[in-house]
């Protein structure tokens, strides 16, 4: 009776025991480490998982570091170690479904010390007759799942989404992310619309701002229900939303239907993307009847010389000279200091000694056949809106000096005084008609009463 018991005992302490002896192959470890290189292996044991159902209270441990410069500490660049954390179980599918496996995180000790790039916990499947867990950020979980080539897992689809919504350090997450869906097609579709939900919630209050990472995440995915999907928000009534859409199904593969580049077309800001977008399928002369329509009401003075350009390209396969004369005025009438790498093309030593009289002969010399092509052009529309051109001219930066902005404007309206009167002024009342933007048609104005057209 005596020894029955001694058997007894003995046989309920032996799953306690080999539990005990878990650990994991020395080549599993050694391939983990292997695929983080520059990290050092700072710690590998075992652990008890307090809590843990008996057949899984001990785990293998193991930590990896390195120095990191937290730059959201308070004190700035203050280094720290950076903390891969992984554990690891031994799979038993008949005790522990791979539904139920996830459950077993809460038992693990996920303290680590801090880190600018935001932090996940994860199971990430099984592999090499192991369960794998691991606390990193996104971007090393997804790269530890492939690399040990795990199976099953929590949905890494689902995690991707959630981290578009992360702003950690240069918003790695959500780049991260906005990678991973590359060519995910129409599953990914669903993920990407709640992320969407979940972010417009919490940054309600934020009109100007739109969900970049899952546009951009939208458009990598591809598919039907992507495109379908930017292009419910290339509709929304959020102006920074439509046009942060917008902007994306204008990059290639630009496969929404044509109708939708011919309405995006008549939008100013985005005009000459439409009809790059025509130029690439080969469709300009398909638009011709839409172009001459837009040339008749534009809303912007760019649109109106883009179309008048795509005219003649689409419909006469011809350039437009006009528009290269007036960039080549701009170019040669610059002096040194006009911007912070202007050309020199003035030959005195020092043009601070040098009269104003002297440099501007130089400058009309240099720009005589360029006035003159725009003068005699048989274009008279597309040359009277290159001078336009510059007479309206606004720099794009602060460095431009103000002297050089007079003197273009300069050129451009001495050259409007000298175009065909009947066909300027049909011009400047067809602009004054139709432009919407508040700058161009204070600039048209300010043209008009300088070279005395009626408006």
């Amino acid at each position: 009776m005596k020894k029955l018991f001694y058997i007894l005992m003995l046989c309920l302490s032996l799953p306690a025991f080999a539990q005990s002896a878990f650990r994991p192959d020395a080549d599993t470890l050694k391939k983990l480490e292997l695929s983080l290189p520059g990290w050092t292996r700072a710690e590998s044991r075992s652990v008890s998982l307090k809590g843990a159902p008996v057949e899984f209270s001990r785990a293998w441990r193991i930590v990896f570091t390195r120095e990191i410069a937290v730059r959201k500490d308070a004190k700035t660049n203050r280094r720290a170690k950076g903390m891969i954390l992984v554990y690891l179980l031994p799979r038993k599918a008949q005790i522990l479904s791979e539904k139920n496996a996830a459950a077993m995180l809460k038992f693990f000790n996920w303290e680590s010390a801090p880190n600018d790039l935001e932090q996940y916990e994860m199971y990430l499947g099984t592999g090499r007759g192991y369960l794998w867990y691991a606390k990193s950020d996104i971007g090393r979980l997804n790269f530890l799942k492939d690399t040990l080539k795990l199976s099953g897992g929590e949905d890494m689809m689902r995690k991707m989404a959630d981290a578009l919504n992360e702003e950690d350090y240069q918003l790695y997450s959500a780049r991260v992310a906005v990678e991973y869906f590359r060519g995910k097609g129409d599953a990914a579709v669903p993920y990407l619309l709640r992320a969407v939900q979940e972010w417009e919630e919490e940054h309600a209050k934020e009109p100007a701002a739109a969900p970049l990472p899952h546009l951009f995440a939208l458009k990598l995915a591809g598919g039907d229900k992507a495109r379908a999907a930017l292009m419910k928000f290339a509709y929304s009534k959020k102006r920074p939303v439509a046009e942060a859409a917008i902007g994306r199904l204008l990059t290639e593969p630009c496969d929404a239907p044509d109708k939708f580049y011919l309405t995006v077309m008549r939008l100013p800001a985005f005009t000459e993307e439409a009809l790059n977008v025509f130029r690439r399928k080969k469709k300009g002369k398909e638009i011709l009847e839409e172009l001459r329509k837009l040339s008749q009401r534009p809303r912007s003075l760019q649109q109106y010389s883009l179309v008048l350009a795509a005219l003649r390209e689409f419909g006469q396969g011809k350039s437009v000279p006009e528009y290269d004369s007036a960039n080549h005025i701009m170019f040669q009438v610059m002096r040194k200091g006009d911007t912070p790498d202007t050309p020199q093309f003035v030959t005195f030593e020092d043009t601070t000694l040098v009269s104003e009289g002297a440099m501007e002969a130089a400058e009309r010399r240099r720009i005589a056949d360029f006035t003159k092509q725009l003068l005699t052009s048989r274009d008279r529309e597309t040359a009277i809106v290159a001078a336009l051109s510059l007479a309206t001219y606004t720099p794009p930066s602060k460095h431009i000096s103000d002297a050089y902005v007079k003197r273009v404007r300069r050129i451009g309206c001495e050259l409007l005084r000298k175009m065909p009167v009947d066909e300027r002024q049909r011009i400047f009342q067809l602009l004054d008609k139709n432009l919407t933007e508040t700058r161009d048609r204070a600039s048209l104005r300010r043209v008009a009463k300088e070279i005395g057209v009626r408006l």
